[in-house]
């Protein structure tokens, strides 16, 4: 990996100096098709282009101190390496595990652009992620931090321990593990799984079965075509405009059907909280 450094910029803070050191990546992906990426704090947004053979971007590293002690906190204690393993690119960029949590005093924020023919495995542990124009899939682990992803074809894997995700103009499976944030997923063509413990469900344009797991946290799903089943605890769920069988298993909240094309089986204590609007399939209440 070519790493060429560009510029110090330095600026005034409350009784102390900040240095940010960005550098150039490029690295040919001759025989690749994976591309591994491990950062700890900071943000990370990789572009997908169609026609490109190699990785190019930059990466920023920013911490709190003069410029010789930053110098030295990069030489000493953070871990930035490329390597090539058969058909995998694997980027390095933060700290090793068994580095003190006192010591991770640096943010890497990491900009790329790839093949749009390649997959991405992603893992972060703080900070913001952007993904866009991708055909080949993803996965991302992600600790804490908000999830954008746009214009993505083939299998997706997201877990995510807390922050809001929003996922748009996407195809194939896709499954989503997501502890606390909102979910927002537009414009999808695919099976979808979603497993959540806390935080609204947002569904609206999409085509596929869907399974969704939710601990609390309202759901709404509107204009989707295929098998819906929910199994909610806490919340209200909200469906319109789905054709397609539905099941529901709720603990409580409020169910509100409108406009569906479909058998509709629904499995609650509280039945009086059931309403539903315009449905042509057989409704079947259970306890």
């Amino acid at each position: 990996m070519k790493i060429t450094s560009l510029f110090l910029l330095f600026f005034m803070a409350i009784n102390s100096y900040a240095a940010t050191i960005e550098n150039n990546v490029n690295h040919s992906l001759k025989g690749v098709n994976k591309i591994l990426i491990f950062n700890g704090d900071g943000n990370v947004n990789i572009t997908a282009k169609k026609g490109i053979k190699s990785l190019q971007g930059n990466y920023t590293i920013a911490m709190s101190g003069s410029t010789s002690l930053v110098n030295k906190h990069i030489e000493n204690e953070m871990t930035i390496y490329s390597k090539i393993d058969k058909n995998k690119l694997t980027l390095k960029f933060g700290y090793d595990a068994q580095t003190k949590k006192s010591q991770k005093k640096a943010i890497t924020n990491i900009n790329l652009i790839v093949p749009d023919d390649i997959f991405i495995d992603l893992r972060s542990n703080n900070g913001d992620i952007s993904l866009s124009n991708l055909t080949k899939g993803a996965r991302i682990i992600d600790k804490k931090g908000h999830i954008s992803i746009t214009n993505v074809s083939g299998f997706m894997s997201i877990n995510d321990g807390s922050g809001d995700i929003t996922i748009q103009d996407t195809k194939s499976k896709l499954k989503v593990n997501d502890t606390k944030g909102s979910i927002i997923i537009k414009n999808h063509d695919g099976d979808l799984i979603i497993n959540d413990k806390s935080g609204v469900i947002t569904l609206s344009d999409t085509d596929g079965k869907i399974k969704i797991s939710d601990g609390s946290g309202n759901i709404k799903i509107k204009r989707h075509i295929g098998f819906i089943k929910v199994t909610d605890k806490k919340g209200h769920i909200e469906i319109d405009e789905s054709r397609g069988n539905i099941k529901i298993k709720s603990k409580s909240g409020e169910i509100e059907l409108t406009n569906i094309e479909g058998d509709v089986k629904i499995l609650t204590k509280n039945q009086s909280d059931i309403i539903t609007k315009n449905v042509s399939g057989e409704i079947t209440h259970s306890k």
